[in-house]
């Protein structure tokens, strides 16, 4: 596991902001919780697969801003906005693997709350314009956030 603050220089990192800003959105509950009522989070999915990214503007633009600095990319397994909305008390979402294989993952933060990105035992700070690169089959999990209005956050898995 790796963590890199200020992952892209103010032009970029104000271009992603722009594109995240301007995505459509989908509601969808979140992976798992433990709680008895439903949380849901904000998601967009840009790209399954790596023909779908010609089929989507946006996808194609943070296409060509994040594959020449991922390392090591060769294809998008996923790419994925997301936006998990504030609540009273920081919420634990269940652990998780994406997917049971090794495989490349960054997680890229595009604003400061008290959300967390939790990889074994590191806990990560929610911070703008940082990445966290790992394995994403390694067991992880998120939470929300109390200090914003929502934690927001772009999800990479690729070979």
């Amino acid at each position: 596991m790796e963590v890199k603050d200020t992952f892209l220089n103010d032009e970029l990192f104000n271009r992603v902001l722009a594109l995240y800003n301007s995505a459509e959105w989908t509601v969808a509950p979140v992976v798992e919780n433990s709680l008895s009522k439903e949380i849901y989070f904000v998601n967009q999915p840009i790209l399954i697969s790596k023909e779908a990214i010609r089929f989507n503007n946006l996808g194609a633009e943070l296409h060509d801003i994040f594959a020449k600095l991922l390392p090591d990319f060769t294809t998008w397994i996923r790419v994925k906005l997301n936006l998990i909305p504030a609540t009273e008390k920081i919420i634990k979402h269940t652990p998780h693997q994406d997917y049971p294989f090794k495989h490349k993952g960054a997680v890229f933060m595009l604003n400061n709350c008290d959300g967390k990105l939790n990889i074994e035992e590191n806990e990560i700070e929610t911070i703008a314009n940082r990445v966290v690169l790992f394995d994403p089959s390694t067991v992880h999990y998120t939470t929300t956030c109390t200090d914003a209005n929502c934690r927001s956050t772009i999800n990479f898995n690729y070979f």
